[in-house]
């Protein structure tokens, strides 16, 4: 742990290791920091904003910080293209990282040789630095074709009928495919495998009642339901979270069925190439499997604010 020197002003957080970058924002003096490295005459740090939960990473001036460590880090600059449109982060990752403005397919970046995790440090243009999933990276300029997942998205919970689900907790009334998809995206976000049984414990769901109380499901997710979406809309709204790096829980409208959205192939124009993890069957793997089976008019999201 690193603490800012005391200071009447507020120190400024800057992108980069220079006042030509782009602000972050600021810490206060005496304001506890996390030292990440050393940078030249400047030092990497990671710094909790107010009262939000989120945190962000920055660069502050040597002369401005107490308690620097020994970590070092001298970037070797190549570049690099983005595979497809995506949101960067303020640190590496998208679980409590605040993010900034989205950077277009084909865009060329400068890669740091820094990475943590599945996050990769790059430079856009000549004063913003961020982090963006190492996969959404290439050397070559990106085509169609390939696709887009989420990494680590393993989780699949309980397949089966809701008579299936009621005999193993007869807690999940009819709200077990629902359950199920919180499951899956909270131990997503929080890295570790948390079935139903935490859901109701954390009051995500009754045994009365079939609807959720998704905020309850994780201080990790900010979660946010849309109005239903029409057929014609879907698709967009889909790689658009996805591309953010978060899964997307899908209700259909007619049939009350939820399954969740992890990832998409390149160009996807219809449920065809969007896949899912659905509760009901492992054999549902688009999003065009579980429609056909369940009748519906349009769509509805379940997905978090970052």
């Amino acid at each position: 742990m690193a603490t800012m020197k005391p200071s009447s002003t507020d120190y400024k957080v800057y992108q980069g290791p220079g006042t030509n970058f782009a602000i972050v924002g600021t810490v206060s003096g005496n304001e506890d920091v996390t030292f990440m490295w050393k940078e030249g005459s400047w030092i990497y740090i990671e710094y909790t904003v107010g009262n939000t939960g989120f945190k962000k990473c920055g660069y502050v001036q040597l002369t401005q910080i107490n308690g620097v460590g020994n970590v070092t880090f001298t970037p070797t600059m190549s570049n690099r293209y983005v595979g497809r449109g995506c949101i960067p982060f303020f640190g590496p990752g998208n679980r409590g990282y605040s993010h900034t403005d989205a950077i277009p397919q084909k865009a060329v970046v400068q890669y740091t040789g820094k990475k943590i995790g599945n996050y990769a440090f790059v430079q856009y243009s000549s004063n913003r630095r961020f982090w963006i999933f190492d996969n959404n990276l290439s050397t070559t300029m990106p085509t169609t074709g390939g696709y887009y997942t989420l990494p680590n998205f393993s989780y699949n919970f309980i397949q089966g009928s809701n008579e299936d689900w009621n005999k193993l907790n007869p807690k999940f009334t009819s709200s077990g495919c629902a359950v199920c998809c919180a499951a899956d995206v909270v131990s997503f976000a929080e890295g570790k495998s948390l079935g139903p049984e935490a859901m109701y414990e954390r009051k995500v769901f009754t045994s009365t009642s079939i609807e959720c109380n998704w905020p309850n499901a994780s201080t990790f997710l900010d979660w946010t339901a849309t109005q239903y979406i029409p057929q014609s809309q879907y698709l967009e709204q889909i790689k658009y979270h996805i591309n953010s790096g978060f899964p997307v829980v899908i209700k259909l409208k007619n049939n009350q069925h939820w399954v969740v959205a992890y990832g998409y192939s390149e160009g996807a124009s219809s449920a065809e190439y969007v896949y899912v993890k659905d509760p009901i069957s492992s054999n549902k793997t688009t999003l065009k499997d579980s429609l056909s089976t369940h009748s519906y008019d349009a769509l509805k999201f379940v997905y978090f604010k970052k």
